[in-house]
């Protein structure tokens, strides 16, 4: 069956076509399951009583493996607009529910989907990271090092596992993972950015470089050859106001202006720090979302948790 089995048993108990019913002021509201063919995941359905409209669709997500026969609400889609009624009334009724029935995941639990959801290590990964598979397993028993509103960060040695958790939206923490783990982020910009060597498939985990914190403001602001009294953010702001072009510039270019010859006189690193800020929107600047990795044996400054940048979100939108 779709659907873990007590959740059957909810709807076979309940006689009847809904789950619950509730009445708001105005109208009266059904709540129905619907399984999703070929996953766990299952379907809760806002069906006005009166009408037979349906007002809302939201998909429970399932996680096995840590919590057998455990939910998540994952995204709401509003399909008819009611007054005195929206998604984040009826997320709150679901919400209620499923804590009442003991079904639901913890607020800020680590996420992991299936097992078999994810992909397959090779012996020569396995020598490198460590035994993922197993460590995604037996991960409620794992020490974390990091936290934060997206995801949950975990120690494999010179490498870390980033793990979407549900302090926030499932679908928001599995896209800042997603646009992390973006190749063309990386490749162009090599000396900036941590490489992601392997990712699930839905973007539930990611595995970077181990990045170190900074170890103070002036590191950051030698690595990019700014003056010690300028605020990163906005000296970066200001070279963006500085060059104003309609896109990201070539810098080989033969025809560049002279705003552009005086942007070439910069540190490279503060070039290329520029140059990722316009390409992808990234709009936080700020000292502690830098870090330190070695590379060929030589400290270098990294920009870390580019996917929780609103600027990155709206890019990766438009694509």
């Amino acid at each position: 069956m779709s659907i873990e089995l007590d959740m059957w048993l909810i709807l076979k108990q309940a006689n009847q076509d809904f789950i619950s019913k509730f009445r708001e002021r105005t109208f009266s509201w059904e709540l129905h399951f619907k399984a999703i063919p070929n996953s766990k995941d299952f379907y809760a359905l806002a069906i006005e009583e009166e009408t037979r409209k349906l007002l809302f669709k939201t998909r429970i997500l399932a996680v096995t493996g840590l919590n057998r026969n455990k939910f998540i609400i994952g995204p709401t889609e509003e399909i008819n607009k009611v007054r005195d009624f929206n998604k984040y009334d009826f997320n709150n009724k679901i919400s209620n529910w499923l804590e009442n029935m003991k079904l639901q995941i913890p607020y800020g639990h680590t996420m992991i989907k299936e097992p078999e959801d994810d992909i397959e290590f090779s012996k020569e990964e396995i020598e490198l990271f460590g035994d993922v598979p197993y460590f995604l397993e037996t991960i409620k028993n794992r020490l974390q090092i990091g936290r934060g509103i997206h995801r949950t960060v975990f120690d494999l040695g010179d490498f870390v596992l980033k793990v979407v958790n549900t302090q926030s939206s499932i679908e928001d923490a599995r896209k800042v993972n997603k646009d992390e783990a973006d190749p063309a982020l990386h490749s162009l910009f090599p000396n900036l950015t941590v490489k992601t060597y392997k990712h699930a498939p839905d973007y539930s985990w990611i595995i970077q470089d181990k990045v170190l914190k900074i170890a103070s403001e002036k590191e950051v602001k030698s690595f990019f050859g700014m003056p010690y009294n300028e605020d990163i953010q906005n000296y970066v702001d200001g070279v963006r106001e500085f060059i104003k072009p309609k896109e990201v510039p070539d810098l080989n270019s033969p025809d560049i202006d002279y705003d552009l010859f005086q942007f070439k006189k910069l540190n490279d690193n503060l070039q290329q720090l520029v140059l990722m800020v316009m390409r992808f929107r990234i709009s936080d600047l700020r000292n502690e979302n830098f870090g330190v990795i070695k590379k060929d044996g030589k400290k270098q400054i990294v920009l870390i948790d580019i996917g929780t940048h609103e600027g990155r979100w709206e890019n990766a939108s438009n694509k």
